[in-house]
């Protein structure tokens, strides 16, 4: 697991989960208290538990400070190069959202822990329309299509507010 702060600087470049959260709030609150206008988190993730992800939101949220993403195509331990799955609900409470140009955006509908079944859910339909602008079939595609969205998409679709391009290199 890889959580890394600096300056106003955190960084996530692993999957979400309850081991983390705790690893995150030091960190994130370490950063708050840094001089700078805003907090710059720094994401790439294949998601994981969306418990685990609405903890770290519940963190955000405690910001007094706007919150930058920057979502980068570092090689995740699950084999992902940007954010998916929970990492994208936690990308959707940041103030302002940046990717990667090489970085991938994905979006599905989530699954029984134990049957691994579909489960169609409206709410999350419309928690990407209102996030995006998007129409009602284009988030339902989306969703039902597990579908890695490319950074020029991301961006056209309003997942993002704009693309970086220069390499990302993890601060040690």
């Amino acid at each position: 697991m890889v959580v890394i702060q600096k300056d106003n600087q955190v960084h996530l470049i692993d999957s979400i989960n309850q081991n983390i959260v705790k690893e995150f709030k030091k960190s994130f609150e370490t950063a708050l208290d840094k001089p700078n206008k805003n907090i710059e988190l720094h994401l790439s993730s294949s998601g994981g538990s969306v418990d685990a992800a609405h903890k770290i939101i519940d963190i955000l949220m405690t910001s007094y400070k706007p919150i930058e993403l920057y979502i980068h195509n570092t090689l995740t331990y699950g084999g992902y190069s940007g954010v998916a799955s929970a990492a994208t609900i936690i990308a959707a409470y940041c103030a302002k959202k940046y990717i990667d140009a090489n970085a991938t955006f994905l979006i599905h509908h989530a699954r029984d822990a134990n049957t691994h079944k579909i489960q169609y859910d409206e709410d999350n339909i419309l928690f990407w329309m209102q996030q995006t602008g998007q129409d009602y079939n284009k988030i339902k595609k989306y969703l039902k299509n597990e579908t890695k969205i490319n950074s020029e998409n991301a961006l056209v679709d309003g997942f993002v507010d704009d693309i970086i391009y220069k390499n990302y290199e993890l601060p040690l």
